[in-house]
């Protein structure tokens, strides 16, 4: 985050507090007047007003952060974090007056402030975070246990992120990749899914580059989305490219944040088989099978491979079978389905392969 940003936030964080805080003592006074009970209305202004602050700081101050966490947990943190400010003012307020001889209005105002500051800290480096991960592979031929992954954080996401526009209760699919270049196939599969699925759309994440792959021959971002326009004619599918705006490529960090972003639409992540064969070695797979259901689109050669494949195997009393595709949109997480299409040979890798031999598509 820049220098600028960060004033910006701050900002924000300012006017955020502000307008709690008149909120909380229009609450006090109104219900003091109403009622003449100023203790409880002490506390319920306190209330009213730590919730509009959750509130605003999570739309405005951090919006998007902290997507890799759960409703309850964040509202928990948060929650610690007040907990904290008040026990800091209350020192502050009692050091101030009782050890430097301060006056009660000059060691409560300092204690104010400082409560700020470390608050704002708090909040924007241990609440309100952006997950990413350090992987440690594990070896060729060793059995694989839980995937090892360290944590870091910073701050990830904004409102200048760009989404399609989604509602509540919609079954969205969403298919990720470099699309280097977008092919028939990956219309084919599309809409395949939508129908066996009973999906509404499907969201093509064309991908500013894949971790696991080279980008020796991967065209520009602004390239492969107009071929993916220009291929596209079905208006139930979807083309974005949020990802550089997000920041990350990590599957998990783009999964995560629209879980957060749009929480009541059911997303169901698809993959292709040679992805399942694979998906060990991603980065946090366990918690991606945990995060939203996936459904695996059949490739060819792939079927044996995939469902022999570490990830299948550890996965496989969670797998749905294909009369249940219907239900799949919908089934809590772990959930997953192998789902046997028409195979079509396409690949981005061998419509490559024949223009740089110059051979027809």
């Amino acid at each position: 985050m820049s220098g600028r940003d960060r004033i910006r936030r701050l900002v924000r964080y300012t006017g955020v507090n502000l307008a709690s805080l008149a909120v909380d003592y229009a609450v006090f006074l109104w219900l003091t007047y109403a009622f003449a009970i100023p203790i409880i209305a002490s506390m319920a202004g306190y209330a009213v007003a730590f919730a509009l602050n959750y509130k605003l700081s999570r739309r405005f101050v951090f919006a998007g952060h902290g997507a890799h966490k759960s409703e309850r947990r964040l509202f928990t943190e948060f929650m610690a974090s007040g907990a904290f400010g008040l026990v800091l003012t209350a020192v502050v307020t009692g050091g101030g007056i009782h050890l430097l001889g301060l006056s009660p209005a000059i060691a409560k105002t300092a204690a104010v402030l400082l409560s700020f500051v470390a608050l704002y800290l708090i909040r924007s480096r241990l609440v309100f975070t952006r997950l990413e991960q350090n992987v440690t592979f594990p070896r060729p031929h060793v059995s694989i246990g839980p995937m090892r992954a360290r944590h870091t954080t910073r701050s990830f996401g904004s409102l200048a992120v760009r989404l399609p526009p989604a509602v509540r209760g919609q079954r969205i699919g969403l298919l990720g990749g470099s699309f280097n270049p977008p092919h028939r196939a990956h219309v084919a599969v599309s809409e395949a899914v939508m129908k066996r699925l009973g999906l509404d759309e499907v969201w093509w994440i064309v991908t500013p580059g894949n971790p696991l792959k080279a980008h020796g021959d991967l065209a520009p971002l602004t390239e492969r989305l107009e071929a993916c326009r220009q291929l596209v004619t079905n208006p139930r599918i979807r083309i974005t490219a949020f990802e550089a705006d997000l920041g990350s490529t990590s599957t998990i960090v783009t999964l995560s944040f629209l879980r957060r972003r749009l929480a009541g639409v059911h997303f169901v992540w698809i993959m292709g088989g040679d992805n399942l064969a694979g998906f060990h070695r991603w980065a946090a797979w366990r918690e991606i099978a945990s995060l939203m259901p996936f459904v695996v689109a059949d490739r060819p050669q792939w079927r044996l491979r995939a469902l022999s494949a570490p990830a299948a195997r550890a996965l496989g009393r969670f797998r749905l079978a294909d009369d249940d595709a219907g239900a799949l949109a919908l089934a809590k997480p772990p959930a997953w389905l192998y789902l046997t299409l028409r195979l079509s040979p396409e690949s981005s890798t061998e419509i490559r392969a024949r223009q740089a031999a110059r051979k027809p598509v």
